[in-house]
């Protein structure tokens, strides 16, 4: 007759099915990448899971990108961008180590390339506004001293 068969209930079923699968088998769903068993891992989830240690503490107390790289090539990771058509605006980032290659989303939603500059921006600001502030600590300790 033509017709085609509708798939409209397909996720819903798949998702009943796989609940049942994960209670029957005692499995869970974890929280998140903190609480990944990492001597269970394999390749190239292993490696992943490596960058994305690596890439957690580097951003974390890293101000830019020449700083960055420096540190994640101590840990034999290595950065490769990606470039929008022939144009020099940088468009994405790729992690390499142990032979795998991932791009930066893929080790984790906040490691895309615009993420990762947002941070090292905003590291960049909060240093230089605490540098700001211990500036104007000094001056003020030394003007009441010097009154003294």
């Amino acid at each position: 007759n033509g017709k085609t068969i509708s798939d409209r209930n397909d996720r819903f079923k798949s998702e009943k099915i796989c609940k049942e699968l994960t209670a029957k088998h005692g499995l869970y769903f974890a929280d998140g990448k903190e609480k990944v068993k990492k001597h269970r891992l394999k390749e190239p989830d292993k490696t992943k899971y490596e960058i994305y240690q690596a890439l957690k503490a580097e951003i974390a107390r890293c101000r830019d990108w020449k700083d960055l790289l420096a540190h994640l090539k101590k840990q034999d990771i290595g950065v490769r961008f990606k470039y929008k058509g022939n144009s020099q605006e940088v468009q994405g980032i790729i992690f390499e180590k142990n032979g795998y290659h991932f791009n930066g989303s893929k080790v984790d939603r906040n490691f895309s390339y615009s993420k990762i500059d947002f941070a090292l921006q905003q590291n960049n600001r909060e240093h230089e506004q605490q540098t700001q502030g211990m500036i104007n600590l000094i001056s003020n300790v030394a003007s009441v001293t010097s009154e003294i």
